[in-house]
């Protein structure tokens, strides 16, 4: 059972000191105690989490398409965090980072999850995939600049930002923002406008973050879903003979992972494909098995099942299905509404949501012929579910 205790302070996820590399997020600092705790308040503090140790970097430097990457350690087994590196994103536009590879300690986490205030940006959150496999051309910065324009406290508006000169540097190149101003304001209006059909379930993704007692800027990582996607492997690596990354497929984002699989010929004989979640970059290391997606294929027709075989380290039961997504056909992947290949989950072909635990599901694709490729793209839900276990 998780321990939770109610703090009155709770300022956004982690801050840091000191360093040798100090970037800001802007020169400016909220000075009015009221506004910057009002949106941080009666948040439930994560007990294993109270005195958790932090190194950050920017996100590049660990291949991440993030604003940052955070390696955590020193928390105990929980139902919100794990150990390890994650993604991670600025929460304070206007403060000052240390973010080469410094060490910070006894920090406390804070979970948003079900939060009303943080729902905005927890939506953004849940999206950000689609976003990017929507558009290719997306990158952590338009999803950091937007995620900025969605925290109440502190204030952020792109506009005035831009035109009093205060945007952070490492946004900014020879004087102009090096992101698209006008899709940060589209993700954004989107955001507004959808976000009242968006509700906190198990599996949803959402902010969690950690309080210092300094003044220095919060940051936040990503708790909740994670995305899955089949691969072909052969001793444990995989078969790049029959697996090719979504980022070496021309006209594709670099930073998108996962596979197109194939080409397949017809036959009785059963493929097996290994289910990977959170595998960034197509490095299987990185991410976590999760079950295995097989077929056959024959006289036209693919015949599947998805299984989920592991069990969660956070439930302590096997992983479950949110969402199902499948290509099957002859070209690499499927031509999106722009006319190029896309690997948006939406507009592979099948699409299936669940709405109660599912662990396994079986089902057909017809009217295929001729050698294919499979593409298989997974919402796994058992990572950092948000809720008391």
């Amino acid at each position: 059972m998780n321990n939770y205790k109610r703090h009155g302070i709770g300022i956004v996820i982690f801050l840091i000191v000191g360093a040798l590399y100090i970037a800001s997020c802007g020169d400016g600092v909220n000075t009015n105690l009221d506004d910057q705790m009002a949106p941080y308040t009666e948040l439930p503090m994560i007990q294993e989490a109270s005195s958790a140790t932090m190194t950050v970097n920017r996100g590049a430097t660990k291949d991440f398409d993030s604003y940052f990457a955070f390696d955590i350690s020193n928390i105990n087994s929980n139902g919100f965090l794990s150990e390890g590196l994650i993604e991670g994103w600025c929460l304070e536009w206007n403060k000052p980072i240390a973010q080469n590879n410094d060490v910070h300690s006894d920090i406390e986490m804070y979970s948003t999850y079900g939060n009303s205030t943080w729902k905005a940006a927890n939506y953004l959150m849940n999206i950000t995939d689609k976003l990017r496999a929507e558009d290719s051309s997306i990158t952590y910065r338009e999803i950091q600049v937007a995620l900025w324009s969605l925290i109440e406290t502190p204030k952020f508006n792109l506009d005035e930002v831009l035109s009093e000169d205060k945007m952070p540097p490492r946004l900014m190149k020879d004087g102009t923002p090096n992101f698209d101003v006008d899709k940060v304001k589209e993700i954004v209006n989107r955001v507004r406008s959808e976000v009242s059909g968006f509700s906190y379930k198990p599996g949803t993704r959402y902010l969690v973050f950690a309080r210092t007692d300094d003044d220095s800027q919060n940051g936040g990582v990503v708790a909740g879903n994670e995305t899955a996607w089949a691969v072909e492997t052969m001793d444990g690596e995989v078969n790049s003979a029959l697996s090719t990354c979504l980022s070496d497929i021309q006209g594709l984002s670099s930073n998108q992972w996962g596979w197109s699989n194939g080409l397949y010929s017809e036959s009785s004989d059963e493929v097996v494909l290994d289910v990977y979640a959170a595998a960034g970059q197509c490095e299987l290391e990185r991410g976590h098995f999760v079950g295995e997606f097989r077929f056959t294929y024959e006289n036209g027709v693919l015949s599947y099942t998805i299984e989920m075989t592991e069990e969660s380290d956070f439930t302590n039961e096997l992983y479950s299905l949110a969402e199902l997504h499948i290509y099957a056909g002859n070209a690499i992947l499927p031509t999106g509404p722009a006319g190029g290949l896309t690997a948006a989950p939406g507009q592979l072909g099948v699409n299936i949501d669940f709405d109660e635990d599912t662990y396994e599901y079986s089902g057909t694709i017809e009217g295929l012929q001729g050698e294919i490729y499979v593409a298989v793209h997974a919402t796994v839900v058992g990572f950092n579910p948000g809720v008391a276990i």
